[in-house]
């Protein structure tokens, strides 16, 4: 999810959770500091986090960065629903990775 706060209007549309929820858990913030690869892995009929929040996490991200979404998925079938498909993105990532040049790192 992007924070805490966007799940909470999400998940009580009816009770303000998110003035509770202030400024915690921003994965959003985060994602924009990234200095290292992202993979973004999601269901795509995900009941409790909406899809439309992976999407923005991966546009936030200034890294290389892969996408890969299990199509009807739910919250808490991601392996299940499509393991060799989920194995494949991770894989490619993986891959993807290796093919990029080391960067120097300063100690």
């Amino acid at each position: 999810f992007t924070s805490l706060n966007s799940i909470t209007r999400t998940l009580y549309r009816r009770v303000p959770m998110h003035l509770l929820a202030g400024k915690l858990f921003d994965t959003l913030a985060v994602v924009k500091r990234l200095d290292v690869p992202l993979l973004v892995l999601h269901r795509g009929s995900d009941e409790v986090i909406p899809c439309t929040m992976a999407p923005q996490l991966f546009d936030a991200c200034p890294t290389p960065k892969q996408i890969h979404v299990v199509n009807g998925g739910l919250h808490k079938d991601l392996y299940i629903r499509d393991c060799d498909a989920l194995v494949w993105a991770v894989n490619q990532f993986a891959i993807e990775l290796g093919q990029r040049p080391l960067r120097a790192q300063s100690l």
